[in-house]
């Protein structure tokens, strides 16, 4: 499998092989462009060519969540998420975003809100148009990390877990999973 991680005009690559019970990285690396058109548009062809990857069939896809909106909102009936999308005061709004809710915390009624813009979606599909290769998945940067951390470093098995991601000197997100429920999201 390939992933690919999106950030800033950076990406990043890990190619994985999966043989038995083991896991190998094949090929990795980072490359810059001068513009994010540049990074969507070019990062995966790129990344095949040059190193010659021929094999593979699916990609994974991370995006950092500076490309991502986020809000807490608290609804006691979860059909009714939807209009949430309408309280900008612009019912044009999902024209332009998709959205997805999050439980947060042990109540029903506690959700985490993510909207990423669909142009920037529709971009990362259309990169890998006459690749022969699928999306398995996009997931969002410090998100992704916390799948990683549960299901291969069995984090799922402790009662509490905090993922930290250092962002620059000055700035860091913080995930704290507690009794295997997401209870904090935060960018310090």
């Amino acid at each position: 499998m390939l992933g690919v991680s999106l950030y800033k005009d950076k990406v990043s690559y890990l190619r994985t092989e999966k043989s038995n019970n083991s896991l190998s990285v094949t090929h990795h690396g980072t490359e810059k462009y001068q513009n994010f058109n540049q990074l969507i548009s070019n990062s995966v062809k790129n990344i095949i060519k040059n190193e010659k990857i021929r094999n593979e069939d699916t990609i994974s896809f991370v995006i950092d969540s500076q490309f991502c909106s986020f809000n807490e909102i608290y609804c006691e009936d979860s059909p009714l998420l939807e209009f949430h999308n309408d309280l900008s005061g612009n019912s044009s709004f999902k024209d332009y975003f998709d959205s997805y809710y999050y439980p947060i915390t042990s109540r029903d009624d506690h959700y985490l809100g993510i909207h990423i813009e669909r142009g920037f979606k529709q971009q990362i599909l259309n990169s890998i148009d006459g690749l022969d290769f699928s999306i398995r998945s996009i997931g969002i940067g410090i998100f992704s990390a916390e799948t990683l951390a549960r299901f291969v470093f069995n984090a799922h098995s402790l009662d509490n877990y905090l993922i930290i991601r250092f962002i620059t000197s000055n700035s860091l997100e913080v995930l704290f999973i507690n009794d295997g429920l997401l209870s904090v999201y935060a960018r310090y």
